[in-house]
């Protein structure tokens, strides 16, 4: 997607959380690199924003590298590391 301050492409993150009837868009982060890292770092800080880190039950993807990442010679869960 086309950064909307000029031409440059950039991978962004709908965070989005849902439950008890309500859906709510959290936040669209501007991603470094579309990797699983990137994608659990901007996760983590935006649940831990929003003071809902310990609220989370299940997380769902729609892209591989969202799920696992590679780190230091093993596959990594993105978000179980942190």
């Amino acid at each position: 997607m086309e950064d909307l301050t000029g031409d440059e492409k950039v991978d962004q993150l709908p965070i989005i959380v849902s439950g008890s009837g309500i859906e709510q868009l959290l936040y669209v982060p501007k991603l470094a690199a579309g990797t699983g890292k990137a994608m659990a770092d901007a996760i983590m800080a935006t649940l831990s924003d929003w003071g809902i880190t310990d609220s989370i039950r299940a997380l769902c993807f729609d892209t591989t590298s969202g799920t696992r990442y590679y780190s230091s010679g093993s596959w990594c869960n993105g978000i179980g590391t942190h």
